[in-house]
């Protein structure tokens, strides 16, 4: 009996780039842990996922991010990287970098940046991503206790360098301005901006999705206020 996971209740609604093209994912906490999820079972970037944290499982990760009591003490990168074998029945090829990306990163592909500190975003994106001819999206997710949002950024386009640049802000204004450890990782919000997130790669790469397809998507979590802005793709003045 072939008991191969069959993923043909989806498959229809993937663009093939999604298979075809390796995915980075830097941060797998809260968000990113969920898009890792998302990803191997939907068994995208078959080419090879990599994901990138130096934290290691704490007693309060499990509630909020997809580890179990049993990886705590262990590297997220590896505790991920085992679930996520097992989530994409060994269809995709997964790599581990046990580190914060802190130095230039030879990132290709399609980016995922779910971090908690919009330093290290602004960092990642000056060093590895803006004008890198490699990377074809880069993907940037934040939420609270009441907000999922999500940034699609083309790092060629000067455009949405300016757009991103104008919608970043420091750490010491962030309501969970002390990061992971704070108190806002409700599940329902890390779960949400993660589905988010990856439903918003499926729109961009669908036929006419780049065109259509929101660069900033917010949603408030409690009024479900959506607030949908698509930045242009050159300068119209």
């Amino acid at each position: 009996m072939n008991r191969l996971i069959r993923t043909i209740r989806h498959d229809a609604l993937i663009p093939e780039i999604l298979r075809t093209t390796p995915i980075h994912v830097v941060g797998v906490g809260g968000v990113g842990s969920h898009v890792v999820e998302l990803l191997a079972r939907m068994q995208l970037g078959q080419p090879g996922i990599t994901i990138y944290d130096g934290d290691s499982v704490e007693t309060h990760n499990p509630p909020s991010q997809q580890f179990t009591r049993n990886h705590v003490g262990m590297l997220k990168v590896e505790a991920l990287a085992q679930q996520a074998r097992v989530w994409s029945d060994d269809q995709v090829s997964f790599a581990v970098s046990p580190q914060m990306v802190e130095h230039k990163t030879a990132f290709s592909g399609i980016v995922f940046l779910c971090l908690d500190s919009m330093q290290a975003r602004r960092t990642i994106f000056s060093q590895s991503l803006f004008s890198n001819p490699d990377v074809k999206l880069v993907i940037e997710t934040r939420m609270d206790a009441t907000l999922a949002e999500v940034f699609l950024v083309d790092p060629c386009n000067a455009i949405h360098e300016e757009f991103w640049k104008a919608y970043w802000f420091p750490d010491d204004k962030a309501e969970n301005s002390v990061g992971c450890g704070g108190h806002y990782a409700i599940p329902t919000a890390t779960s949400m901006t993660a589905n988010l997130a990856v439903q918003q790669l499926i729109n961009y790469f669908s036929e006419g999705g780049q065109d259509t397809t929101p660069n900033q998507l917010m949603l408030n979590l409690r009024t479900w206020k959506v607030t949908a802005t698509l930045w242009p793709k050159e300068d119209l003045t």
